[in-house]
């Protein structure tokens, strides 16, 4: 199964961080996948990443993101989304 986070430019670092590591905890076997359209989207998910990372490193965890892209369609515009999947290991 896939769970997949949408990331807007406004979305809170320290909780969509937070959303990552319970998605995690809560099914180690599901993919996570961040999905971002636009520039800030795509900061705050790097920055959620890195700080994900940090929480679990104290598990002897770490975290990694194969990027790839996708299209959605909104109000039946299509536009292209950058996608994170989440490995953690």
């Amino acid at each position: 199964m896939t769970d997949v986070i949408r990331v807007s430019g406004k979305s809170v670092v320290n909780k969509l961080a937070g959303a990552i590591v319970k998605k995690y905890e809560q099914n180690p076997t599901h993919d996570i996948i961040l999905q971002t359209i636009g520039a800030s989207a795509t900061n705050q998910a790097c920055k959620a990443v890195a700080t994900a990372g940090s929480m679990l490193g104290g598990k002897g965890l770490a975290i990694s993101a194969k990027l790839g892209f996708t299209t959605v369609y909104i109000d039946e515009d299509e536009k292209t989304a950058l996608i994170f999947r989440i490995i953690i290991e």
